[in-house]
Formats: C-alpha cells, sequence, structure tokens
C-alpha cells in the first residue's frame, strides 16, 4: 500500500473535461507512487470513470453538494464552514488513509476541503476552473 493518499472531493456528477482531468491526474499520480483516492459526495461520472480505471474512490451516495442557500453570494458561501454531518460523513469515508494531499475542482467545495486538509495537516489545493 501506498504511502501516500492524494484526495480528489468531487460532486461525483461531473461529466466531460472535469472528469477526464481528474481521473488523468489520479492515474498519474499513481504512476509516481502515490494512492490516488476520489471522494465523491454522490453517484454519477466521477465514479464511474475512476472505477473503470481502477482508482480507489468512495462514494458518499447523498447530494449535501449543494452547500447553502444559492441566494447567498459565492464569497459568503465560503466564509461558512461545511455542514457539520457532511463533514463527519467524508472524515469517516476517509478514516485510515495516509492523506497527504485534499484538493477539489469546485470553489464551493474549498470549505469542505479545507476542513479535512486541516484534520490531517495536509495542504488543500483548488483546482481552479478557467473561466469563473
Amino acid at each position: 500500500m501506498k504511502d501516500r493518499a492524494m484526495v480528489w472531493v468531487q460532486k461525483g456528477d461531473e461529466g466531460y473535461g472535469v472528469a477526464t482531468m481528474v481521473v488523468t491526474l489520479a492515474n498519474a499520480m499513481r504512476r509516481r507512487g502515490w494512492r490516488s483516492v476520489v471522494l465523491a459526495l454522490g453517484p454519477g461520472v466521477l465514479v464511474d470513470r475512476p472505477r473503470a480505471e481502477g482508482i480507489e474512490h468512495r462514494v458518499l451516495g447523498r447530494a449535501l453538494s449543494r452547500g447553502p442557500s444559492p441566494r447567498l453570494n459565492t464569497l459568503k458561501r465560503l466564509l461558512l464552514p461545511p455542514a457539520p454531518a457532511l463533514l463527519r460523513a467524508c472524515q469517516d469515508a476517509l478514516k485510515g488513509l495516509p492523506v497527504a494531499m485534499v484538493q477539489t475542482r469546485w470553489l464551493d467545495l474549498v470549505p469542505l476541503t479545507g476542513a479535512l486538509a486541516s484534520q490531517w495537516q495536509v495542504p488543500a489545493v483548488w483546482e481552479m476552473a478557467n473561466a469563473l
């Protein structure tokens, strides 16, 4: 077993370029000796593709990725901590992993990614979209 894991926190229903990017990066990191894990909040393409490629994945099976009310602007949503139940579910899903980095593609998952990374005192990475 690899001694360090890179975890991608994703919604699960991403497709097209996002799924391709995550799977490509996860495979590249595996070739470099990292354990790559996709943590999906719900089912979808970003569960099916890693599974088909032999990439480790964990699925929470919840549609909790929506977060706070969409009426809040993005900045206000980023200032709110993740829902305690969602944070606990993610922590449980990752229990026992040698987490060395946690990253996401989604701005609205940055608070969750940061909270998870702080638990292990490892870097949190936001893979910024090419357009905001």
